[in-house]
């Protein structure tokens, strides 16, 4: 049986659209949002947050993600839906291996998802630490 050439141009087309489709949705998931900004380490993303007026919102977050950098397993173990925001919890094992959990506050802007570091440190002071829970 022999298969012709516009039924395997066919094939292929498909597979690269659907893989297209599905790459691009989870890159401009907040979960991908986040992962990246946590794995930039000590490099700041300004555009992968709200821009903030608080020098010190910005310093705490560059602090946490330098430190977070070198975590590994980092998983989502929470994410809820509120109108424009997501609100994603983290889950890290530090370098000696305990798991600590981050709090982070996600907000869909035209230009896609981005961090709001005010809401963000905001939730971590109310959980009584500044740098998440452990």
């Amino acid at each position: 049986m022999k298969t012709s050439v516009s039924a395997i141009v066919s094939s292929v087309t498909l597979v690269v659209l659907t893989t297209g489709v599905f790459y691009a949705a989870n890159s401009l998931s907040p979960e991908s949002v986040l992962r990246k900004f946590i794995h930039q380490g000590k490099t700041y993303r300004s555009d992968m947050t709200i821009p903030s007026r608080s020098s010190d919102i910005n310093n705490v977050l560059m602090r946490v993600t330098a430190s977070l950098s070198g975590s590994r397993d980092l998983e989502i173990i929470r994410q809820e839906r509120r109108g424009e925001y997501v609100l994603l919890v983290s889950r890290v094992k530090s370098p000696e291996g305990v798991p600590v959990d981050y709090g982070w506050v996600l907000v869909e802007t035209s230009n896609g998802w981005r961090i709001d570091g005010e809401a963000t440190v905001r939730s971590w002071a109310a959980q009584g630490s500044l740098f998440g829970s452990q």
